[in-house]
Parts: structure tokens; sequence; C-alpha cells
């Protein structure tokens, strides 16, 4: 668990949207590439920066 209320959750949920949101929509426009395929790279690559991260917390 990256957090552990249920504020927290709401808070790092509409940031994690937000950030995937804007940062998708901010590389579509710089690289011109579809904004949906680029906010989905976005977002994946989100969950896979969070799953290391988690995995990497749990070992120590």
């Amino acid at each position: 668990r990256l957090v552990h209320t249920f504020n927290g959750v709401i808070l790092l949920g509409i940031g994690i949207g937000l950030t995937g949101m804007y940062g998708g929509l901010f590389a579509s426009y710089q690289y011109g590439t579809p904004p949906g395929a680029t906010i989905t790279l976005v977002f994946v690559s989100m969950f896979i920066l969070t799953s290391i991260y988690k995995v990497l917390v749990e070992k120590k």
C-alpha cells in the first residue's frame, strides 16, 4: 500500500489521474502522437514504476 488512510487514497488517486492525463497530453503535443495512446502509455508507465517502488520498499 502506498498510503494508509482513505483520504490519502483519494488524494493519491487524484494526483495520479491528473499527472497521467496532463503528462500524456503534453507528451502527445510534443511528439505528435495520438493523445489516447500516449495517455495510456503514461498510465502504464506509472503503474510499472509504482510496482517497482512497492517491491523495493517491501524488501527492506
